[in-house]
């Protein structure tokens, strides 16, 4: 555009150099034309109602091509509560798909479990192995923990080939009462599940029993949460996090995991049940 100017108003070699101001048709050089000539320059322009661009050849091109770039950058971007609901889900497809997947099995192990405590008897079969809830447990710290770093830091997570997971972190529904996030909910639920499940295992008496009953507790609302928050991300949210859904996952499965333990141990205590009620 200075090559440009040159040519066009003809600006001798000696006057081209920086500062350089060019207003309607007057070219200004230097430190002492710019502040003694500006000042009437635009007085006298404001008083004839204006100036307009100098004649640069390309000049007024390459401004329709500023503002045109200026409008698209403040022109308002479409919220999710301007989108349908099919046009949520179909922002990720294929993680919202697999976010609908788990979901239906989630419920469908919230029926299991309903099931097993309705019909007596029905918790001395299908017994997990004892690692198996710390075995999860620890994988399900983990990803927490991860997740808590990336809310933390405001890093960008590592996805995978499936789901959008920086869309939900970023997202209001990742932080629970707009202070705590949830992946430090999931450490700390974690961390109590592990913890009452030592007891369970190791401490003597009556403690061991309501320490499976606690932990039993934690996993099903757990569980509930878990598929709140599922539902949220291919139906609200429009995204899905494969690390909330291993969350999701594996908490379902602790909540299978503990529920025969639980029953035993709610025999054990003398809290009635369903068959001691028949009896």
């Amino acid at each position: 555009m200075y090559q440009a100017a040159i040519a066009r108003y003809l600006i001798p070699e000696h006057r081209r150099g920086v500062p350089a101001l060019i207003i309607g048709d007057t070219v200004l050089i230097g430190v002492q034309e710019i502040p003694n000539q500006l000042p009437g320059i635009i007085e006298a322009g404001l008083a004839s109602g204006g100036l307009d661009w100098p004649d640069i050849p390309g000049f007024r091109e390459l401004i329709e091509a500023a503002e045109s770039q200026e409008s698209q950058k403040t022109a308002p971007n479409p919220t999710m509560e301007d989108l349908s609901l099919s046009e949520r889900f179909r922002r990720d497809l294929t993680g919202n798909i697999m976010a609908v997947i788990v979901l239906a099995g989630m419920l469908l192990s919230i029926g299991l479990v309903g099931i097993t405590i309705a019909i007596p008897g029905s918790e001395k079969t299908g017994r997990w192995p004892s690692w198996i809830v710390p075995f999860l447990t620890i994988i399900g710290f983990v990803v927490a923990a991860y997740l808590s770093y990336i809310e933390f830091t405001q890093s960008e997570a590592f996805c995978g080939p499936v789901g959008d997971c920086n869309t939900v972190q970023q997202s209001p529904y990742a932080v629970l009462f707009n202070i705590l996030p949830i992946g430090v909910v999931g450490i700390l639920g974690y961390l109590v599940i592990g913890i009452n499940w030592l007891i369970q295992q190791y401490a003597a008496g009556i403690w061991k029993n309501y320490a499976a009953i606690i932990l039993w507790v934690l996993a099903a609302f757990g569980t509930v949460f878990s598929i709140y928050l599922t539902f949220l991300e291919p139906f609200v949210i429009g995204a899905t996090c494969a690390w909330c859904i291993t969350s999701s996952i594996l908490m379902t499965m602790i909540l299978l995991a503990a529920t025969n333990p639980a029953i035993q141990a709610w025999t054990k205590i003398g809290f009635p049940t369903r068959k001691s009620r028949q009896n």
